[in-house]
Parts: structure tokens; C-alpha cells; sequence
């Protein structure tokens, strides 16, 4: 009795990862195949300031730094070895998957996701914005921690080389070969692992932009905004909606009196005090006669 086999496992793995599609059927290609693949992400990992930060590549460290600090809501600049972030073990993996909360060792605090994958930042060249690298430390580097490189715990060459550990950015995880420890000298009880970086701190689906307590104007009904306020056109008032990135302007309606200079006038006045009628009145009189609607409620 067994499983999925390993060329099962491998076929799976390759139709989703290169082309997007899935199913179990391991007699069957990327175009043979219905479903595609797909997963769910949770709204604050999904960008909504991508264009900007595409704009702030990083060939190195120094420009990463320079570009954390002037664009402080965008990017967190974690990368000094005093902001050194100590990973937690996650019980029960063995030694092998270390992750990042804000308090280390409280997995009640919140987990430190969307650290900034370097290659989601291109430089001209296309080449990833390294600068933006996270690096590895046993032990805390602002205390005598040591650097663990990249290739350290890597075994094999050409198409059957492997690393011994890799960083998710996008959910804070450090994950350790089965060899790790042995390949590194590293005595895995001991292990304390640190990391320095980056993280995007910028806007997210899941910002709503707009608390659902708070009070607005709206110029239609929105079921999403339970506490909002419709405008309406008062008497005598029109109201016009310029579109989207616009204005909306609010104005006195024309009441149809024409704009003039009237003589021994007879004007009429509605309870919003605007003229609605005016004729001139014949010569002799130098006075004006009117007539006015009385309000409701006047006595």
C-alpha cells in the first residue's frame, strides 16, 4: 500500500506551478488538463501599491535603505542588525521551520508576513532587487550572531544541486533541509535564527478605506457604508455630479425670472426667499409693490 507516487507527486506539482492547471491524473498534460490551478490568498497579502513599489528598485543594499526611507508607509526597513528579527520554531517540525512573529516565542502575536521578495522589484536590467535580500543569522547579529550565507547546507552540483535553506518571503517562513544541520556544523538545539530585511507595509485589500463606524456624505445609497448620508437636492437647489476624479457642484436652480432692472416692479417671493416672478409696473409711482407666499406655520 502506498500514496501518491513520486512521479505522481512530480507531475502535480509541475502542471500547477508551470502552467497553471491541476488534476490527479498523471497520463495526462498541462493542455489536456480542466481545472486551473488556483489558491486562496488572505487580503492583507494581496499589494495594492505594486505600481509605486515597482518604481524603487534596489541594486544594493544602500539604495534599498534610501528607498525604505523616504517612502516610510511603503516600505519597513528592518534590514540594520539592531531591528534583527528572531524567528520561533513551530513545534513539531523537527528543527525545520523556523517563523516570524512580532514577539518572538508568542505564536498569540502577530506573524511578520509580506517581507519584500527581491524579485518582485525589477531593476532595468530585469535582474531581481537584491538589495531587498533578507540575510540569515545563528544567533543575534547585533550580539556576535554569525551570517549564514546562501549556499551554506547546499549539496550536489548542476541539475541535482539543492540549498539547505530557504526563505518564504511572503509568510515569513525559514525552512531547513533534512541535512542542514549536518552539512553546517550547526547544532540544531542551539540554533537561534535571525533575519534582517525588508517588509511592505503599504496599502492592502484588505484596507477598506473607510472605517464602518465613521460618518459620510454620499450622493447615492451604499449598503457598505451603514452610518452614510445621502445628499439630496434642497428646494430650489441642484446638485451636479462631474464624474469619477471630479467635482460635484451645487448650485441655486433658476427660478425662470430673467435678470433685469425692473421699474415700479411687481415681484413675487417664495417661502425660500427667491424671486419667482418680477414685471415692471407702469410709470407714476416711484414705490414697489410685491406680494409674498407666507411661510408654513406663520401665523
Amino acid at each position: 500500500m502506498m500514496g501518491f507516487s513520486q512521479l505522481e507527486r512530480i507531475k502535480i506539482a509541475a502542471k500547477a506551478l508551470q502552467a497553471g492547471v491541476i488534476d490527479a491524473n498523471p497520463s495526462t498534460v498541462w493542455y489536456e488538463t480542466f481545472f486551473p490551478f488556483t489558491f486562496v490568498l488572505s487580503a492583507e497579502q494581496v499589494w495594492t501599491e505594486m505600481p509605486t513599489l515597482r518604481g524603487l528598485p534596489a541594486a544594493n543594499l544602500t539604495d534599498a535603505q534610501t528607498n525604505a526611507a523616504a517612502n516610510p508607509t511603503l516600505i519597513e526597513d528592518l534590514s540594520d542588525t539592531a531591528a534583527a528579527t528572531e524567528l520561533t520554531l513551530v513545534a513539531g517540525t523537527n528543527f525545520s521551520t523556523y517563523v516570524t512573529y512580532e514577539t518572538p516565542g508568542d505564536t498569540s502575536s502577530t506573524q511578520m508576513k509580506n517581507w519584500l521578495l527581491p524579485q518582485l522589484v525589477p531593476q532595468e536590467s530585469g535582474a531581481p532587487s537584491n538589495g531587498y535580500s533578507i540575510q540569515l543569522y545563528d544567533g543575534d547579529p547585533d550580539a556576535g550572531g554569525v551570517l549564514i550565507t546562501t549556499t551554506e547546507g547546499t549539496t550536489g552540483v548542476g541539475e541535482n544541486k539543492t540549498v539547505g535553506w530557504v526563505f518564504n518571503y511572503a509568510n515569513g517562513l525559514l525552512l531547513l533541509s533534512a541535512d542542514f544541520y549536518s552539512e553546517t556544523g550547526i547544532v540544531a538545539a542551539a540554533f537561534t535564527p535571525y533575519v534582517v530585511g525588508f517588509r511592505y507595509v503599504g496599502k492592502t485589500a484588505g484596507d477598506s478605506g473607510a472605517p464602518e463606524d465613521a460618518e459620510y456624505v454620499t450622493l447615492s445609497a451604499d449598503g457598505d457604508l451603514a452610518n452614510a448620508r445621502v445628499l439630496t437636492e434642497g428646494t430650489g437647489i441642484e446638485i451636479t455630479d462631474n464624474g469619477a476624479g471630479t467635482t460635484v457642484d451645487i448650485g441655486l436652480a433658476d427660478t425662470g425670472v430673467t435678470a433685469a432692472t425692473y421699474t415700479n416692479a411687481t415681484v413675487t417671493v417664495d417661502e425660500q426667499g427667491r424671486v419667482t416672478a418680477a414685471e415692471s409696473g407702469s410709470g407714476g409711482s416711484t414705490g414697489m409693490r410685491s406680494s409674498f407666499i407666507k411661510p408654513e406655520g406663520w401665523p
